[in-house]
């Protein structure tokens, strides 16, 4: 073929891209994947020691598998290293052909899309989704370099340079992942949808009944707060912005801003499917969901102002946006039930 583009959509979650790639394949499939989608995406997690665990992936949704409704294949890059280095796109065209997304790790100072361009050395994960050989590039997503997630194309060349070069510091860039949609059947289960819930406004580790043999603080070493009590964890991860103990990282507001858009359209959702008779839950959850994201909004004014009094507000706001998202959910179990 001279072009193959294979269908991604745009993911509702970009906090981290093993949410993003998996999400931009299956919402490409919404009839099937949504009611996976929505019956999970539901608990929360927060390592307790946000101090120690800041380089980390330390607060997240928190989901049995991280590529849900895929098919995914790993091969290790050194066992293949030679024939990538010199076909990789051969490589990547013939997994295209086959329905497989790749994800393998590259250096990014060759990626014109990349805020590393040409300045940094830096191993990254992309994501391939397409080729055009006629233009010669490939077509990726990720995060561009004003910050957003998007499409952009890197030419044959440049994306030899970039695996070439690219290096593996850490265990899991010595993979190259390969990902295809799997059509099955994944239907809707409201009474795991309540258990989920309850789980999280009870705080409780949604793992806790289904693998008993995990500790309670959950598949981590260190304790964790999960569901409801993220939002202690969100108090203090303002203390330790206050404090000057922890730099910039807009992750923990970008997840609960996507955790309460989500939760608004999965009462949207319970509606279209019967489940609910009215959007009334719906339209008490939006107050949730404006908290959350006049908290994100702020938090990028701070990153430019550093003014201490936004995370004053951005606390308030954050315990306004608790009280009321309990109340809801807690109607929505009374309501189900």
């Amino acid at each position: 073929m001279r072009r193959n583009l294979l269908p991604t959509a745009e993911p509702p979650i970009i906090s981290y891209l093993h949410h993003a790639y998996a999400l931009s394949i299956n919402f490409a499939h919404q009839q099937q994947f949504l009611p996976y989608f929505y019956n999970n995406y539901i608990s929360l997690r927060c390592y307790q020691d946000i101090a120690a665990y800041r380089s980390y992936d330390y607060f997240n949704f928190y989901n049995f598998t991280y590529y849900p409704c895929l098919t995914l294949e790993q091969m290790t890059a050194d066992f293949i290293s030679d024939y990538l280095k010199e076909h990789v796109i051969d490589f990547l065209i013939r997994l295209i052909d086959q329905q497989f997304y790749a994800l393998l790790y590259v250096d990014l100072y060759y990626i014109s899309a990349s805020r590393h361009y040409q300045t940094t050395h830096f191993t990254h994960d992309v994501f391939v989704h397409g080729y055009d050989n006629d233009e010669r590039q490939l077509y990726l997503k990720g995060f561009l370099k004003n910050g957003s997630f998007g499409n952009y194309q890197v030419s044959y060349d440049d994306f030899i340079a970039a695996n070439a070069n690219g290096h593996a510091h850490f265990s899991w860039q010595n993979y190259v992942n390969l990902f295809k949609f799997d059509n099955g059947d994944y239907p809707f289960d409201i009474g795991y949808l309540k258990t989920q819930v309850r789980d999280y406004l009870q705080a409780r580790n949604p793992q806790t009944d289904t693998l008993p043999f995990i500790r309670p603080s959950g598949r981590f070493n260190q304790p964790t707060n999960f569901g409801i009590a993220t939002y202690d964890s969100m108090q203090e991860y303002f203390k330790l912005l206050r404090s000057g103990e922890l730099s910039n990282d807009i992750r923990p507001v970008q997840v609960i801003w996507e955790h309460k858009k989500i939760m608004l359209d999965r009462l949207a959702y319970l509606h279209e499917q019967g489940y609910l008779q009215n959007l009334s839950l719906h339209e008490q959850y939006k107050e949730v969901k404006h908290k959350a994201e006049m908290t994100r909004s702020l938090y990028l004014k701070f990153e430019r102002r550093q003014d201490m009094a936004l995370i004053d507000t951005m606390s308030q706001f954050m315990e306004e946006a608790k009280q009321l998202e309990v109340k809801v959910l807690e109607k929505l179990l009374t309501t189900l039930s």
